[in-house]
């Protein structure tokens, strides 16, 4: 039976899951302490599990599809496998993080190279991008959990992603592929208080996404482009900014970033370094957008236009 947490439920695991997370005492955090409602959506998310006798896990190395993975794996053993597809829309540094959890925890990888050719049909960005990405990605894990007979295939959103646009999902609602954190009532505050209380080192990595979304909607997803990109992002992430966008318009790039990077940036040699920096990757302008991190915000600019 797939479990659903009723509104009250999930209302009392928020409350206490923020009360854990922005205290202290977060950092002794164990599974044995967790909310009364945490606890039961784990146990649910752990049942769910283990009803699907084997299944095939989405894996891109965020938090969300590290707590599922892991938990497939604590109640499946090798019967879990963890699937990363790989291709240019790809920041660099997911792959090794993805990897790099596997080999931790013990945990089956399979790598997965999207040939160009298949993602023919989303390379002028359209707004249904994430749709065609997500259905061929899918597919393609699909195709090898069938020739390993696994039973299911699953992924790691979760309840917060619905308050976004996410075309998506659409994609994983066609192909069949299950949702068990989503289904279980899990907030983003849940996954990462329950991440940390069993010890995943990934419990505050913060978010990541496609490098296709650094760009506005209907412009060319150029591998040289996107590669400027992720370089630029990994320089300024080395320069502690852990959070942290480069969006592209034209020639101008965009940095979005969280309060810690803000106040990196007050730094008028930092500023500087950074201009130069990212000049040498080959944009013009290089500005500072004082809204700071927004994720989806192209999705935002998007609909105002």
């Amino acid at each position: 039976m797939t479990y659903k947490a009723n509104s009250k439920t999930a209302g009392a695991a928020r409350a206490a899951a923020t009360e854990i997370a922005t205290t202290p005492e977060i950092a002794e955090a164990t599974e044995a302490v967790l909310p009364v409602a945490l606890q039961e959506k784990l146990a649910a998310l752990r049942c769910t599990l283990a009803e699907l006798d084997s299944v095939a896990v989405g894996f891109s190395g965020g938090v969300d599809s590290s707590l599922l993975l892991y938990l497939a794996h604590e109640v499946l053993g090798e019967r879990a496998v963890a699937f990363t597809v790989h291709s240019y829309l790809a920041p660099a540094r997911e792959l090794h993080d993805a990897d790099a959890f596997c080999a931790e925890h013990g945990i089956n990888h399979r790598k997965l190279e999207l040939p160009d050719a298949t993602l023919e049909s989303i390379k002028n960005n359209p707004q249904n991008r994430c749709y065609l990405c997500k259905r061929v990605i899918f597919e393609k894990i699909a195709d090898e959990a069938r020739a390993l007979n696994l039973a299911a295939v699953a992924e790691g959103s979760n309840l917060d992603d619905e308050s976004d646009y996410r075309p998506g999902k659409q994609a994983l609602l066609e192909l069949g592929v299950l949702s068990p954190l989503k289904e279980a009532g899990f907030t983003k505050l849940d996954i990462r208080t329950a991440a940390h209380a069993l010890g995943l080192s990934v419990w505050d990595k913060p978010a990541c996404a496609c490098l296709a979304t650094r760009l506005p909607f209907d412009t060319p997803l150029e591998q040289n482009l996107l590669k400027r990109i992720d370089t630029a992002e990994e320089w300024l992430i080395k320069q502690g900014l852990t959070q942290v966008r480069v969006r592209v318009h034209g020639t101008v790039a965009r940095i979005e970033c969280d309060e810690k990077g803000f106040l990196r940036l007050a730094e008028r040699a930092f500023q500087k370094e950074v201009h130069e920096k990212l000049r040498s990757f080959g944009f013009e302008f290089v500005t500072l957008d004082l809204r700071g991190f927004a994720s989806g915000s192209m999705n935002s600019m998007s609909k105002v236009l």
